[in-house]
């Protein structure tokens, strides 16, 4: 004689493997009763078999809890800096007292045309990449950044990737001893766990099988 355990083991394991391979046969025999199409040798389902399945499969999807993308924070990430932004940026620019190795302070950047030096950012920020002479120095991020980053973060999510803010790609505002520049900051991926090498136009890499560049 077969125990109820054992039955009712069987009728789920049944009604499992069914809903694996054809969810909405699954749903008709849990909604319509006919548990015979499944047991063929007439078997009786253990008592409130079909209710549990009627509770499982009539349950209410769940909501995403991320928080949805909307079309101004897409758009912040093609979006060209602002002369506010720049303006709030250099504001927050600490007024060094002592100039760099260049010869020159904060106040001096400060004093640039604000149309002309947005222009300029905008002009870099478009090419995706700061011209080769524009290396490294003090640092100061550019506005935006963090919006970008949050943004990025949460796209990245969504293809199962992450994102280090930490050791980010940042576009940023410094001095060297030849000129005003911006440069990046290598960045650091993770995929599955795995950290990216960062690369620069001339690097190869093998990853998954394929050759990147």
């Amino acid at each position: 004689m077969v125990s109820d355990k054992l039955r009712r083991r069987l009728a789920y394991a049944a009604l499992q493997k069914l809903y694996a391979k054809r969810r909405r046969d699954a749903a008709r025999v849990v909604i319509e009763g006919k548990w015979d199409e499944l047991s063929s040798e007439g078997q009786e389902l253990p008592l409130g078999t079909l209710e549990y399945w009627k509770s499982v499969l009539g349950r209410e999807g769940q909501r995403d809890p991320r928080r949805p993308l909307s079309g101004e924070s897409l758009a912040a990430l093609v979006e060209s800096f602002t002369i506010d932004e720049t303006r709030a940026a250099l504001r927050a620019m600490r007024n060094d007292t002592a100039p760099g190795l260049d010869g020159l302070t904060t106040r001096d950047i400060k004093s640039y045309p604000i149309g002309v030096f947005t222009g300029y950012l905008n002009l870099l920020y478009l090419s995706a990449s700061p011209p080769a002479h524009l290396l490294d120095a003090r640092i100061k991020l550019l506005p935006k950044l963090q919006e970008k980053l949050l943004i990025a973060q949460q796209l990245l999510a969504r293809a199962g990737m992450t994102i280090n803010t930490q050791k980010s790609i940042s576009l940023r505002l410094a001095a060297s001893a030849k000129a005003k520049q911006l440069v990046l900051v290598p960045s650091g991926f993770q995929l599955d766990g795995v950290t990216l090498p960062v690369m620069g136009p001339t690097h190869r890499v093998r990853y998954l099988g394929l050759d990147f560049t």
